[in-house]
């Protein structure tokens, strides 16, 4: 009875520590990408002139983390409260980057 109790309870705890760990890589990859976004804002609301290299540059990166969302959007722990976050992540992004192309074709 105690081998089957103990069995069980490790099993328990490893599909918990599973759970915890999708978890913490789903928050890692939205918050990357939420860190992207922002650096997409700041160079949108700059007044300083910046080059094709800069926009090139983060847009990789947005490329990478979206990829990165894209991979675990099936993971089971994966919610609507993530999917909502990530949407408004992209909607923001690409608003941002949209101001950052129009005012690198005005220079």
């Amino acid at each position: 009875m105690k081998k089957v109790l103990f069995i069980g309870l490790v099993l328990f705890l490893a599909l918990a520590a599973t759970a915890f760990a999708s978890r913490e890589i789903i928050d890692a990859a939205i918050d990357a990408y939420e860190a992207i976004t922002i650096e997409a804002e700041v160079l949108a609301e700059a007044e300083l002139l910046f080059n094709e290299q800069d926009f090139a540059t983060i847009d990789e990166k947005a490329t990478i983390a979206g990829e990165a969302i894209a991979a675990i959007e099936s993971v089971k722990e994966w919610t609507i409260q993530d999917a909502k976050r990530s949407v408004e992540l992209r909607v923001r992004f690409n608003e941002a980057m949209s101001i950052a192309i129009h005012k690198l074709l005005q220079y």
